[in-house]
């Protein structure tokens, strides 16, 4: 059972990156989060005890207050015709299987040496080219080339490689 401080501490940055994906701006996505928790602390409902907050809780939580997050700001602008939440609530599960495959992917990252990391950070989650990667670390193609495939063949060691395919490829497809 873990305690209210422990779920942010162990929780909070994977809410944050998915509110963001949902929002679109990382400072509302933060004070989304942080007021699920302010909520949590400070309205100890009697029928909502500690051991039944899990982290599939947490999620919808943070898509409801998301929700209606843009629902209050799609009400300021009622001429839209198809509103935002429409469209979030449709895209809820790509985007919660792309933050937790990312936190995975990160987590993977931060036991490869710091190039290697830093390149297949660039290339997977933000998307990048092989060429801007190079231009933006002022090397080689080829040594961009090089350190991925020597990124890429340390996970091979760590993670079976139908996972490690199957992670690569949904990330660089969305």
């Amino acid at each position: 059972m873990e305690t209210i401080e422990e779920l942010f501490l162990n929780y909070y940055s994977r809410l944050c990156l998915y509110a963001t994906s949902i929002l679109g701006d990382p400072a509302n996505a933060e004070d989304a989060v942080q007021g699920i928790f302010y909520k949590l602390v400070n309205n100890k409902q009697e029928n909502l005890e500690t051991e039944r907050i899990t982290l599939p809780y947490l999620y919808t939580s943070v898509k409801n207050t998301c929700l209606n997050i843009i629902r209050k700001e799609n009400a300021k602008s009622h001429y839209l015709e198809t509103t935002a939440a429409d469209i979030v609530e449709n895209a809820y599960d790509e985007k919660l299987i792309k933050t937790e495959m990312t936190m995975i992917l990160m987590d993977l990252l931060e036991s490869l040496p710091e190039g290697c990391a830093k390149i297949l950070k660039m290339s997977y989650i933000e998307g990048l080219k092989h060429k801007e990667i190079a231009a933006m670390l002022n090397l080689s193609i080829n040594t961009v080339k090089s350190q991925k495939a020597r990124g890429i063949a340390l996970l091979k060691e760590k993670v079976p490689l139908h996972f490690l395919v199957s992670l690569l490829l949904f990330l660089k497809k969305i």
